[in-house]
């Protein structure tokens, strides 16, 4: 858990920073889009602070890290590699391919423990 803590803050960490580096002036939209780039980490610490399973602990954890790894790979490919003039609304898309692959994960895992144990609070 712990050291999904830190993956998380790090990923967290690194597209504000990359978001921010590449703000032409910091604007209450600006804002706005940096939250919601880094809302799928939010959702994935609030899973895991929700979960008691262990096993469902460990799988959400490594999804969640691998999706964040895609999510920032996939942002650093379109802000860096790949030069267009829509780069910037990658910042809008990621985060709902993200939140859409932690739900495909999550949701099944909850329907499956919900009635055998209250593995979910």
């Amino acid at each position: 858990m712990k050291i999904f803590s830190i993956s998380i803050g790090l990923l967290s960490i690194i597209t504000l920073f990359i978001g921010i580096s590449n703000m032409d002036k910091v604007s209450l939209f600006g804002v706005g889009v940096l939250v919601w780039a880094i809302s799928p980490y939010l959702l994935a610490v609030f899973i895991l602070n929700n979960s008691r399973d262990k096993f469902i602990i460990k799988l959400i954890s490594l999804s969640s890290i691998l999706i964040a790894i895609f999510g920032l790979g996939t942002l650093i490919y379109s802000m860096y590699i790949q030069h267009d003039a829509q780069n910037a609304l990658s910042f809008i898309v990621i985060p709902f391919y993200q939140i859409g692959l932690l739900l495909l994960i999550y949701l099944p895992l909850y329907f499956m423990y919900k009635n055998r144990s209250k593995d979910f609070k």
